[in-house]
């Protein structure tokens, strides 16, 4: 499914774009015919500023959108840019954004049609993934679908999501940690101090473990893809590491009830 063209034209900032299309038309390729999209409730968990959720809600008029994050004033922002990007100056009433403590969802149980998550699970903490990919099962109606993808994760290349302060591959796995946080706030770019709390909060969960995660909440795998790198570790990083998680950037997968 296409991002309708009367939105592309419109937008200007680049990284709002991005997460306007890619995110939509990512995840609807992955469904294709296995929900009806246009009359779904879908759920965006971890929306951040709502970018995506608005995509679905704008592309899919007759569809409900839920979503959901732990940062602050998703609503006034997602307004904020409705507002400046789409020149749009009414709030969708098919979208509803909240507010949530960590580890809780929305309360749809068995209404779902669809749930995904985009670089989301690599930011919650090891011991709450299961109980609440529990939660996340509990609200899909019977057949419903679930859409999983993080890019990148942990082993990769650019998995300490410092990139943008950093150059070097596998910067976290090479560096001791004092050493790291001194390159970081050396960068003089922005969002220093952000970056490196998201960066020490990581789980470093595995493609591997994440799958397991999964199946012990009950949901069932319907198809799963993992993009490799094609940066080469070095070999000190490999006499410790299997080469497969040094590798593997992004892992896409979704998963049925």
């Amino acid at each position: 499914m296409q991002v309708k063209r009367q939105f592309i034209e419109k937008i200007k900032n680049k990284d709002f774009k991005n997460r306007f299309i890619s995110e939509f038309q990512r995840v609807t390729h992955w469904i294709e015919n296995r929900c009806d999209l246009h009359h779904a409730n879908i759920y965006d968990f971890g929306c951040g500023d709502g970018v995506a959720a608005l995509s679905f809600a704008l592309n899919c008029p007759n569809a409900t959108v839920y979503g959901s994050d732990i940062a602050k004033g998703i609503n006034e922002k997602i307004t904020k840019s409705m507002r400046q990007e789409l020149d749009i100056n009414t709030f969708p009433n098919n979208l509803h954004l909240s507010e949530m403590e960590s580890g809780k969802v929305i309360d749809k149980l068995g209404e779902i049609d669809l749930i995904y998550s985009w670089s989301v699970f690599e930011h919650i903490r090891r011991d709450k993934i299961l109980g609440i990919l529990t939660q996340l099962k509990n609200l899909l109606r019977k057949g419903g679908l679930f859409y999983l993808q993080i890019n990148p994760l942990y082993y990769s290349s650019r998995g300490a999501h410092l990139y943008t302060h950093v150059s070097d591959s596998w910067c976290h796995l090479i560096h001791q940690h004092d050493v790291l946080k001194e390159l970081v706030f050396a960068s003089g770019l922005r969002r220093q101090e952000y970056d490196w709390e998201q960066y020490e909060t990581l789980n470093r969960i595995t493609s591997d473990e994440l799958m397991i995660l999964f199946e012990s909440a009950g949901f069932k795998l319907i198809h799963e893809q993992r993009i490799e790198s094609d940066r080469e570790p070095p070999k000190n990083l490999l006499n410790i590491y299997k080469r497969d998680v040094l590798v593997t950037d992004e892992i896409m997968a979704l998963f049925t009830v």
